[in-house]
């Protein structure tokens, strides 16, 4: 529901791209090309003897000119990358081992390993870009080998996220599953969940970093910082909330204030709280997280009644402050009372104490 930001994970998620991702996919298309009959952690050591030798002839020349410092600085920093992949290709994670499927992978032919790169960049650019959204991901996982699932959601997301000592590697600190979900609160100044407003987020205990696009339908967005969110563990599960289901079209949280887009109404007969979206990506939003169920719950609804009788006598109150007439100045006055991003259920109520302003004059 509520806009947010991701920059101080997707700092760090953007050198894991840099250090492992992406040099994974350019090395085994390397390897492809030169069509080499060693083993690919092989392959990756020869680079590595390569460049050192190159070096040392560029320490003994002497020379400052800028282009061998630049060349020097170049392989120096492949080599660091290199270490970095062959200590990860010696990892295993369930009995699997990292290698073993790189070395499925590579058998592919050199053409359909190019494509599934394209594949990971295509879908990096297109979740990026606000314009076409995920109306267009519906093809883009035909021809992804099942590989690629073993290595970015085993490996990188479930054993490589917080292993200390590939981050070292990286040159930072290892990035924690906690670590995660306060750096997502602080870049938003946000205590409750995004994605429904129901529920806060101050005890880590309660949260999951949650994939907007299930990762087990987009293996290459499982490291993808505008993919994932610090959610409520109720909104992760199938039952209560979006579990691994896709819905097109759609939007999310990174891409705008969804919950402002929403409209509430409370039949107080029926004791039931209904939701409707101003467009078809809004209804599919709440229908994926299924909020028009969630908000009616009986817990869910007296606790909203809750709030709304205790607010009520607040509001009529204000009438000798005269900022009910105004309706800006109402404005103002009920987010000071509901408390956007750090009190639940503020959409709802901003809804509700709108509608019913007449009643208060």
């Amino acid at each position: 529901m509520w806009y947010v930001m991701n920059k101080q994970n997707g700092k760090k998620l953007r050198l894991f791209e840099i250090n492992v991702i992406l040099p994974l996919f350019e090395y085994m298309i390397s390897y492809k090309q030169k069509e080499v009959d060693e083993n690919f952690d092989s392959y990756l050591e020869q680079i590595k003897n390569q460049n050192i030798i190159e070096l040392n002839k560029i320490k003994k020349t002497n020379q400052k000119l800028y282009c061998i410092r630049k060349r020097e600085q170049l392989l120096t920093s492949e080599n660091k990358k290199i270490d970095l992949l062959i200590y990860i290709c010696k990892r295993k994670y369930n009995k699997k081992k990292f290698l073993d499927s790189v070395d499925k992978l590579l058998r592919l032919d050199e053409i359909r390993l190019r494509y599934q790169y394209y594949c990971y960049l295509q879908q990096k650019r297109e979740l990026k870009s606000k314009k076409r959204c995920i109306d267009d991901f519906k093809s883009k996982n035909d021809g992804i080998s099942l590989e690629w699932q073993v290595i970015f959601c085993d490996f990188y997301y479930k054993k490589f996220f917080t292993n200390e000592k590939i981050w070292s590697m990286i040159g930072e600190k290892k990035l924690t599953r906690d670590e995660f979900h306060d750096n997502f609160r602080n870049d938003n100044n946000i205590y409750v969940c995004p994605y429904c407003d129901l529920n806060y987020n101050h005890d880590v205990g309660i949260l999951e970093i949650e994939h907007f696009l299930p990762k087990s339908k987009y293996p290459f967005l499982a490291m993808n910082p505008l993919n994932l969110y610090s959610a409520c563990v109720t909104c992760n599960k199938p039952s209560k909330g979006k579990g691994d289901k896709v819905i097109r079209p759609i939007t999310m949280p990174y891409y705008e204030d969804i919950g402002r887009k929403m409209n509430f109404f409370i039949d107080i007969t029926e004791k039931k709280i209904s939701i409707k979206g101003k467009n078809l990506k809004i209804e599919n939003y709440i229908h994926l997280l299924q909020l028009q169920e969630r908000y009616s719950s009986k817990g869910n609804y007296e606790h909203i009644q809750r709030k709304i009788k205790s607010f009520y006598q607040t509001l009529k109150d204000s009438k000798d402050k005269k900022i009910i007439d105004n309706i800006d100045e109402f404005q103002k006055y009920i987010e000071e009372v509901t408390k956007p991003k750090e009190c639940t259920c503020y959409f709802i109520l901003s809804d509700f104490f709108k509608n019913n302003r007449g009643e208060l004059q």
